[in-house]
């Protein structure tokens, strides 16, 4: 920001100055005022990579509060609660453990004697989790712009991108059961000598729960809200130091103001004596 340079008082060599502490409170309002008009004119990050102005970006964020507000179906721009976040992002770590569990087993690792191949399969197990959730945040954003009034899902409106996308995504929870299928059929066995069908069965319920915990977490991820309340979130945390400064500035002036009136309000007193 560019400084601004004040004119000093118009006094003669021989004429001492009135009021220099007046004339020092007025000219720090003025760069405070200065400073106030200016936060307006700050660049900030638009939400789109790009850049833009603070007076622009916060017309943007009041035009989606209002397309929030007027939307018919306003559930749709709802975001999960706080709880439901925490487990959107701890339930993918369970893709990790069951990863990384098929991962000892094809690897033959012995947890009491580690051996280099622990820290690939931890690697291997670290990476496709990383891969899994960051794949089912990518499918849940593009699917909530296909969510009615009550969050569901509209199938038919779901565009092929999208379809693809859930194609995708059954294949990977399908690869996730299988190794969870596989894991478990293997210890049963080696602790039993047999695969009855009360280890299948096992195997298979827990496979099962890998998939539901699975779609929990797309669910969660296409069920957080819209477009517009991602956006506006997003502007709204880029704007919150400028809106603080704004607001520090602007009680700045107010009590700069404040002393310069009483300061010639004593000063016109002075005066009249």
């Amino acid at each position: 920001m560019s400084t601004v340079t004040f004119p000093e008082p118009h006094t003669r060599p021989d004429e001492p100055e009135r009021d220099p502490a007046g004339s020092r409170l007025r000219r720090k309002l003025a760069v405070a005022r200065h400073d106030l008009a200016g936060v307006g004119d700050r660049a900030v990050r638009d939400g789109h990579g790009g850049t833009d102005t603070v007076r622009g970006v916060t017309a943007r964020l009041a035009h989606l509060h209002r397309v929030v507000h007027e939307d018919p179906s306003p559930a749709r721009h709802r975001r999960i609660s706080r709880g439901q976040r925490v487990l959107r992002a701890l339930l993918p770590l369970l893709d990790g453990v069951v990863l990384w569990w098929f991962l000892i087993g094809v690897l033959n690792i012995d947890l009491a004697h580690p051996q280099p191949t622990l820290g690939v399969s931890v690697a291997l197990a670290v990476l496709g989790t990383v891969a899994v959730a960051a794949w089912a945040g990518i499918v849940g954003e593009h699917l909530a712009r296909f969510v009615d009034a009550r969050r569901r899902l509209a199938w038919a409106a779901v565009d092929v991108v999208g379809r693809a996308m859930l194609v995708a995504t059954a294949v990977v929870w399908g690869l996730l059961a299988a190794m969870m299928w596989v894991r478990v059929r293997d210890e049963v066995f080696q602790a039993t000598g047999v695969v009855d069908v009360g280890g299948a069965i096992v195997a298979a319920a827990l496979a099962a729960a890998v998939v539901v915990v699975n779609a929990y977490v797309l669910y969660l991820s296409w069920s957080d809200g819209s477009d517009e309340t991602r956006e506006a979130e997003a502007l709204a945390r880029a704007l919150a130091p400028h809106l603080r400064a704004r607001q520090r500035l602007a009680r700045r002036v107010t009590e700069l103001t404040e002393r310069v009136r009483a300061k010639e309000a004593a000063t016109r007193a002075t005066d009249r004596r």
